[in-house]
């Protein structure tokens, strides 16, 4: 039996999705050189994390309807969490490690960055709510 999708993981898909995306668009842009904008995405540096955490956390949620059973193992919200801890680590990491050079109004000089951040925080909503979701046979479930 497959269990419903909820808001926890919708949120984690919809803000890693959101997040993958601002990966490959630019999160800084820096004067000139020769004539050309210097640019950085999310695919170099500490923001491979951030790349690498999405792509596992869609992972993890797709696993159990790719299953026969409809359940996997890993589609836990220990899971979701450290993943997301990840990512959010590789996020900061890559913005303290760029500090000087970030200009982040206006806001299309750092697209990706912006909607990288947006889609983290998103991430963090849905596995909170993950977190706090009452489980089959938990001791925090009601009794009736």
């Amino acid at each position: 039996m497959r269990r419903g999708l909820g808001i926890g993981r919708a949120l984690v898909a919809l803000g890693s999705i959101l997040a993958l995306v601002g990966c490959f668009l630019p999160w800084l842009s820096a004067g000139e050189v020769q004539g050309a904008v210097v640019t950085s995405n999310g695919l170099n540096g500490a923001g491979l994390l951030v790349f690498l955490a999405c792509i596992g956390l869609l992972l993890v949620l797709l696993l159990p309807y790719a299953s026969s059973s409809g359940q996997s193992s890993v589609d836990r919200p220990i899971t979701y969490a450290l993943l997301a801890a990840a990512g959010i680590v590789g996020l900061v990491i890559w913005i303290v490690s760029h500090l000087d050079s970030i200009t982040l109004l206006p806001p299309d000089r750092a697209l990706g960055l912006w909607l990288v951040v947006i889609g983290m925080v998103l991430v963090a909503l849905g596995v909170g709510d993950l977190l706090g979701e009452k489980t089959p046979g938990s001791p925090l479930r009601p009794k009736r």
